[in-house]
């Protein structure tokens, strides 16, 4: 390779690293021109042509909801597209806006997708760059947790189990009527025959009849109601942790 085509290469090089790094989602603007939205960088230069009829801020410099509006249907239907206006979900569904992020894990968390036609919900997980179609007629999409495990809810039964949200493997059975959000490797969960301690491990451990858990687990501690109403802590094998019951009890977020 002689030297004028080592700096030929060099510059192409150069020039594609610039693009990239030119495309950040941070200076990604969004703009309206002609009835049309698109978005432009910080030079107000456009990044991504005008062509949707609604378009949101991007979350996490990664993605952003973008919209369609039919004349036949007389309706928006929406979709998600990344720094680079490709679709990585297609503009077919609704799309909880991004407001709600301290519900769905922030900005690295999820989008919450309804299909309007089947009223099925599925989800987009923004770190893992992971796209649920519409499938459960519900999804509880909580705080993001490390185990990134969520709650969905079996179409054809009702009720509820836990999944990877990044490949939808299943963690428990869909045998529980309503599920608590996951939290340091647990969760609580209610069933027809009583409320249970799930463990990331697959074991699940039944709460005694004479006791009610709350579903905030806290460094492998929840608080626990007794027949009285009064307030108590039990551990994840399902052993009271307090010899003193109190008229009341609450997490505080100091560590």
């Amino acid at each position: 390779m002689n030297n004028l085509t080592k700096n030929i290469f060099f510059i192409l090089f150069l020039s594609s690293f610039l693009l990239i790094v030119n495309c950040n989602a941070e200076e990604l603007i969004p703009t309206e021109k002609n009835n049309k939205w698109g978005y432009c960088n910080g030079k107000d230069e456009i990044s991504i042509p005008y062509q949707w009829d609604y378009c949101s801020e991007f979350r996490n410099n990664k993605t952003a909801i973008v919209g369609m509006y039919s004349k036949e249907t007389d309706s928006m239907t929406y979709g998600i597209i990344d720094a680079f206006g490709n679709y990585v979900v297609p503009c077919e569904y609704f799309i909880q806006s991004g407001e709600s992020e301290s519900y769905f894990g922030d900005k690295n968390g999820y989008y919450l997708i309804k299909d309007f036609n089947l009223n099925l919900y599925g989800y987009f997980d923004i770190e893992n760059n992971y796209f649920c179609t519409p499938k459960y007629s519900g999804v509880n999409i909580h705080l993001k947790n490390p185990e990134n495990i969520i709650s969905v809810c079996d179409p054809n039964t009702s009720f509820w189990g836990y999944i990877i949200a990044n490949n939808e493997n299943p963690v428990s059975d869909f045998c529980y009527i309503i599920t608590g959000p996951w939290n340091n490797g647990s969760a609580i969960a209610d069933s027809l025959e009583g409320q249970y301690i799930l463990l990331s491990d697959g074991n699940r451990v039944m709460i005694p009849e004479i006791y009610y858990a709350n579903y905030s687990i806290n460094k492998g501690l929840f608080i626990i109601t007794n027949m009285d109403n009064q307030y108590g802590l039990m551990n994840l094998e399902g052993a009271v942790a307090t010899h003193t019951w109190y008229d009341y009890i609450e997490y505080c977020d100091n560590e």
